[in-house]
């Protein structure tokens, strides 16, 4: 599926075990960026369920990486594909907790290093 035309329906173009769609950014930024993307072309793998699997940047010089991720996750039960997206979800998140920690510290250090600076010039 394209997002060129809002008109436009989406269609399964061969029925079978993984489906795939495109999403044209220029045209659904708020799509796109609601989904996370943020560098073109980004692959996101879902679960049977909806849930968010893996996501990644897959430009012609990534395929191989792409058929070995889809090749990995199609041996696996729907189960495991399940504990994955938890897994990928737990791995979000603390990412996302890191990343406010580390912008803490660094408040933390600059809010020093000023008064380290206003104490050597008294």
């Amino acid at each position: 599926m394209s997002g060129s035309s809002d008109d436009e329906v989406a269609s399964v173009v061969r029925e079978g075990e993984i489906r795939m769609g495109e999403i044209e950014y220029g045209s659904n930024t708020e799509l796109c960026k609601s989904l996370g993307v943020t560098k073109l072309p980004t692959v996101h793998i879902y679960s049977s369920k909806g849930k968010l699997v893996d996501s990644f940047r897959c430009g012609p010089k990534k395929v191989s990486v792409l058929l070995d991720k889809l090749d990995m996750y199609m041996s696996m039960s729907p189960a495991e594909v399940d504990f994955e997206a938890d897994m990928y979800e737990g791995a979000l998140v603390g990412d996302s907790i890191l990343d406010a920690l580390n912008e803490e510290i660094s408040a933390a250090a600059a809010v020093s290093d000023a008064a380290s600076l206003l104490g050597a010039s008294s």
